[in-house]
């Protein structure tokens, strides 16, 4: 019977939160500044505007097993002959791209197209936001699966017959590369209630927290990197116990809508912690992005690009079906080879009806697995097993993990979901914070204690982001090795569980022994056409900024360069598709990616937040001439991100420790400046060294203090010694 540790004895100080911050209990008093000068002195917030729907956001047709009235292709746009076939009137000297003569044709009702397509009744692009330029596309070269993703797209048909018969159809066609009929997937989940400290029903607490020695790891780190969602949940969907959602890392990739399982799921990952209400996430610093996806291939895929655009490091699937493969999903493993570019961490649910293998996508080698277990009283737990059926008469219970897959917490999972809110009320199921039906004996909190592997998915999501945290520049490989290495069956890993359930403790521990100094390069960036200076520790981050998809962002890609002197150990950012630009990896400082210090442990290092801004946040006499100005400022305290966000910006995160003003100044530290160029409206932080060159570029003025702690400055390139 498989079986658990955790460390007794957990006092967890609490502290009332800001409602706008994830991760202010890390800070220290410091002496008060006045927010006052610089930045402050020139912008007065503007209140932002709805955010529009995307194209085409009616929702299809889908039957009981999942499949819609949609098709999705690729033609050969290679050979012109099924273009000409479908539309005949095409001219042969026309500008537009190939996929685009489909859709034109399909969408005004040109009979032949509709013909030669089945019967299709609109067409759209599978990818429908952030689409690339022709150059970009172009530069990325046929077999990029940036590119491929963009040449995918939808058919929508009256009825899933005709669906079904056009895929037969456009299978057979000699013109078409790929055709599958769109089958939904499904979440991988069935729901339940309350909160952190232990009891004796396991369905009233967060037993899974203490299975995996979550209090431990916290001890050592709360992470602090940028975790994305695909799921059905909104960024605007308000609640008090998730203010680590970054509504402008975050997009609506469909309307399809359905908060309950999304806010389940980002409460296990990034629940506010210590902030004396219901739960608590499993990494509470991070910074979560979401994708407000359908459960379509289509909206799938291109909710994982969109994310990985964003520079998340991490994206959680709590979602799947079994029998799908890459043969019947292309579009989801272009998406998922895009993220292997990028090095991002793919977490997906094995899935809840006791198949013998876990679901597609969490099937897929790039994805780790996560199988479902439930509690048998403290940290002893079993997999996840209902009874033999639920009322549509399939087993209910966790998928098996796969051989190289975890298990997670999955039954009676405490978690933030809308008050009064209901998903299925229904046994087996009984997801919903209602009378009667919330197991947790609390209905209509705000919370609810569900079940299901898309429970145990976020667990593991939420442990990938402490350690990416822990060591951002380590390979997704090798932090999924230690996931599994801190399995309880690690030693004898099976089909079944596969490396068992990770001690966070364990797992927080060896990947500091790939770096007991726990320093990281905050990499530096500069962008002339933002007029905007960038940092951040995250290589995906810093991939994001050299591809031009860092956000917040305008309508065109706009890339930053790097700057500060070359890192020895670090050659190249992840998957930068165009070799011809320089995009070697550079840093002016090294920041801690933890909280401890290492001179005197009882005085905590502050965190370095990161806020960002762009034309149309506030008025600003610069986004007149350059519409693509964009501001990035930081700061160590809660009064500071207070003031930030009084003219405007929206805080997007923590990006690393540094020692704190009231220490004497360590050896071999500098201080690290922060300082405004209002001709560019444009903050700097930078070591004191480099006071002088940044003075002369005009960074001259103070947004409240001139400076934010000690940094160990990149004099090599090399780590430093302290």
């Amino acid at each position: 019977m498989p079986t658990s540790r955790h460390r007794s004895g957990i006092v967890l100080a609490l502290s009332l939160a800001t409602s706008q911050l994830s991760a202010a209990t890390d800070t220290v008093a410091l002496e008060q500044d006045t927010w006052v000068g610089g930045v402050f002195d020139t912008k007065v917030a503007i209140p932002p505007e709805a955010e529009p729907l995307p194209d085409f956001a009616d929702e299809p047709i889908v039957d009981v097993d999942g499949y819609m009235n949609e098709v999705i292709v690729i033609p050969d746009y290679s050979n012109g002959d099924f273009i000409r076939q479908a539309v005949p009137s095409v001219s042969k000297g026309t500008t537009m791209r190939p996929e685009d003569v489909l859709i034109d044709a399909v969408n005004r009702g040109d009979e032949t197209a509709l013909a030669v397509l089945g019967g299709a009744k609109s067409a759209r692009y599978a990818i429908l936001s952030d689409r690339l330029a022709d150059a970009e596309r172009q530069r990325l070269g046929d077999n990029d699966p940036l590119e491929r993703l963009h040449r995918y797209l939808v058919l929508r048909y009256p009825t899933i017959e005709a669906a079904r018969n056009a895929e037969l159809l456009l299978k057979k066609a000699p013109g078409i590369v790929s055709a599958a009929h769109s089958r939904a997937s499904r979440f991988s989940f069935i729901p339940n209630d309350p909160y952190f400290q232990e009891k004796s029903d396991s369905r009233l607490y967060q037993w899974g927290m203490h299975a995996m020695n979550m209090p431990s790891a916290w001890d050592k780190t709360k992470g602090h990197g940028y975790v994305g969602i695909v799921d059905s949940v909104s960024s605007t969907t308000a609640h008090a116990d998730l203010a680590s959602v970054r509504g402008q890392l975050s997009f609506v990739d469909t309307a399809y809508f359905y908060p309950q399982h999304g806010l389940h799921v980002t409460g296990i990952v990034a629940g506010s912690q210590n902030n004396g209400i219901g739960v608590t996430g499993s990494c509470p610093n991070c910074s979560v992005a979401l994708a407000q996806s359908a459960l379509s291939p289509q909206s799938q895929a291109s909710s994982i690009r969109g994310l990985v655009d964003r520079g998340v490091s991490v994206i959680n699937m709590s979602w799947g079906l079994d029998g799908d493969s890459c043969a019947n999903k292309a579009i989801v493993c272009e998406a998922i080879a895009y993220a292997d570019q990028r090095d991002v961490l793919l977490v997906g649910a094995a899935g809840n009806y006791l198949q013998g293998a876990p679901q597609f996508p969490a099937a897929h080698t790039s994805v780790l697995s996560v199988g479902g277990a439930e509690s048998l009283g403290g940290t002893a737990w079993q997999r996840w097993y209902f009874g033999y059926h639920d009322v549509e008469g399939k087993n209910v219970g966790s998928n098996a993990a796969g051989a190289t897959g975890v298990v997670a917490p999955a039954r009676s999972i405490v978690s933030t979901m809308p008050v009064w809110g209901s998903w299925n009320a229904q046994a087996p199921y009984k997801c919903a914070d209602t009378v009667a039906v919330d197991e947790s004996g609390v209905a209509g909190d705000g919370y609810a204690s569900c079940t299901g592997t898309s429970q145990a998915a976020p667990h593991i999501t939420a442990l990938a982001g402490l350690l990416r945290s822990t060591h951002p520049r380590l390979s997704r490989d090798t932090v999924e090795d230690i996931i599994r290495a801190s399995g309880s069956f690690s030693g004898y890993p099976s089909a079944e569980y596969g490396y068992g359930m990770p001690n966070a403790n364990t797992a927080v521990n060896l990947i500091t022994n790939y770096n007991p100094k726990r320093l990281t390069p905050l990499f530096a960036f500069y962008s002339s056409g933002r007029e905007d200076y960038f940092y951040s520790t995250s290589p995906q981050m810093a991939s994001a900024a050299r591809a031009g998809t860092l956000r917040p962002s305008h309508a065109t890609a706009v890339q930053y360069e790097t700057r500060g002197t070359q890192i020895t150990s670090y050659a190249n950012f992840p998957g930068m598709p165009w070799g011809w630009i320089d995009y070697t990896p550079r840093a002016e400082v090294w920041l801690f990616t933890t909280p401890i210090n290492p001179i005197i442990p009882s005085i905590p290092l502050v965190p370095l937040y990161r806020l960002s801004w762009k034309c149309g946040d506030s008025s600003s006499t610069v986004c007149a001439n350059n519409p693509y100005h964009t501001d990035f400022a930081y700061t160590t305290d809660a009064s500071g991100i207070a003031s930030f966000q009084n003219v405007g910006y929206k805080l997007d995160g923590i990006e690393g420790y540094l020692y704190p003003r009231t220490m004497t100044q360590p050896s071999g530290t500098v201080r690290f400046l922060q300082k405004y160029n209002a001709i560019r409206d444009d903050h700097a932080i930078f070591p004191e060294s480099e006071l002088v060159n940044m003075t002369d570029d005009g960074y001259t003025m103070n947004s409240g203090p001139d400076w934010l702690g000690y940094a160990y400055p990149n004099l090599t390139g090399a780590m430093p010694s302290y």
